[in-house]
């Protein structure tokens, strides 16, 4: 008979705060590795509930549904006079509703060490933390000085991951009483997970506006995080001013290469043409143009340039942090037109643009195109949204697939035809013009005009 080893015997306490089902008899023989399996097996958190036996403050400035999902995280504990019950499980929240408030929120009123792990920018809840709660010692990992008398340790999943960093290391090696994960969806990846399953933790929370994934993969860390504890519905807060309505207009253009490649599409001049008409239109709105493809967003940005469009950027992986920040300021500033490729999906804090326009989302990503409309959701303009398709079945079929998601969630989704569109240019010459510009714009077109100067 195997004994119970004394992380087991913890384990098998939180466990038995899930259900009565695991009998006492049964789980008495099981390891640590056993019954986190067991939990995930029936979707359970192998991280339960964490007991804080003192007042937390409540004079904290949250909008009434913040603070409903704070407390779902963080409640009075009925048993126990004088403390609270920090939970591990989600909350969901829209895309510009406040999810890094709320996670400040959490770490403020637990006051205990937390590990906050986020996608790409540390310098957002670096930020809103010095706003809101100043006093709290927030150490950014990989920028700041690390020390072991951090309330509050701020990295993102990547560099979790590689752990070149000592202080990394030692952050992810030391653990945490909270983990707090932020867009809780992209920990789902293989990596990422098996890098948070690692870090020793009393109570996991993750943050996400969209806990979906194509690739089924949520269920891993659902089954690490635990159920959703709360859900903020986007219709009521649009009903309540929180949010701004958005409406997403798929605009269907011709395709004039007979090669269906990705880049083929992103190219298609038809759809330049569009992006021109929609940016003429649009006129001085803060709008985002997002291309996926980064040598094709390059080619796009200087399109844009000598167009004498007011654009700043590309922002894409290859962008230094340092770049990025230049790049965002100049938006924020005199700028009305930012490029970006997908690493501007999450975690960016954009509350200025009011429009965006989508170049190529070829991945049929539902998570991807929500995360986008999410930027221009923030209160005080009519957020909308142009999203470019070439004539080809399987752009259809993956706009269809989205579409059908955006109009379950409260969004409005309309199609029109390039030719019928009363933005778009009806003369063959604009065309031609679009189509020569990026020609040129090319590397080989680059090299004939360096060659030719």
């Amino acid at each position: 008979m195997r004994r119970v080893s004394p992380k087991a015997s913890e384990l098998l306490r939180e466990l038995r705060l899930h259900a009565d089902e695991v009998a006492s008899n049964v789980a008495s023989h099981l390891t640590a590795g056993d019954i986190v399996s067991h939990c995930a097996n029936r979707h359970w958190p192998a991280h339960a509930t964490m007991h804080i036996s003192r007042r937390v403050p409540s004079n904290i400035a949250l909008r009434a549904y913040q603070r409903e999902a704070v407390a779902s995280v963080v409640c009075d504990d009925t048993e126990k006079d004088g403390g609270v019950v920090v939970r591990s499980g989600m909350v969901v929240m829209p895309c510009g509703s406040g999810k890094t408030v709320v996670g400040c929120a959490i770490a403020r009123l637990v006051g205990v060490r937390c590990i906050i792990m986020t996608t790409n920018a540390t310098h957002q809840w670096k930020a809103t933390f010095a706003k809101w709660f100043p006093a709290l010692h927030v150490v950014d990992i990989g920028v700041d000085e690390f020390t072991f008398s951090y309330v509050v340790a701020l990295l993102t999943y990547a560099s979790a991951v590689s752990s070149t960093q000592a202080a990394v290391r030692n952050a992810c090696n030391l653990g945490c009483e909270v983990l707090l994960l932020d867009e809780v969806h992209a920990a789902a990846a293989d990596t990422y997970l098996k890098m948070v399953r690692r870090i020793r933790c009393k109570v996991c929370v993750g943050l996400t506006a969209t806990p979906v994934r194509e690739d089924e993969r949520f269920k891993g860390i659902e089954s690490f995080v635990g159920k959703v504890l709360h859900v903020s519905n986007r219709a009521d807060l649009v009903c309540r001013g929180f949010l701004s309505p958005v409406s997403c207009e798929n605009v269907i253009v011709p395709m004039p290469f007979a090669t269906m490649t990705n880049r083929a599409s992103v190219l298609n001049p038809y759809k330049i043409a569009a992006m021109d008409a929609i940016l003429k239109h649009l006129h001085a709105e803060k709008t985002i143009v997002f291309c996926d493809d980064i040598s094709c967003l390059k080619m796009v940005h200087t399109h844009l340039v000598h167009r004498n469009i007011s654009v700043c950027g590309p922002i894409s992986m290859q962008s230094t942090a340092e770049e990025r920040l230049r790049h965002l300021r100049c938006f924020q500033g005199t700028r009305a037109v930012i490029t970006m490729s997908r690493v501007g999906d999450e975690a960016f804090d954009l509350p200025q643009a009011s429009a965006l326009i989508v170049l190529w989302n070829g991945w049929a990503s539902r998570r991807q195109l929500m995360q986008r409309l999410g930027r221009i959701s923030r209160p005080g303009h009519m957020g909308r949204a142009f999203v470019l398709l070439s004539d080809i079945k399987s752009e259809l079929d993956r706009a269809s697939h989205r579409d059908a998601f955006l109009l379950g969630e409260g969004y409005e989704v309309t199609t029109r035809r390039f030719e019928s569109h009363p933005w778009m240019p009806d003369d063959v010459a604009c065309i031609e013009e679009c189509c020569e510009s990026l020609v040129n714009w090319t590397p080989s077109g680059l090299k004939r005009r360096r060659e030719s100067d």
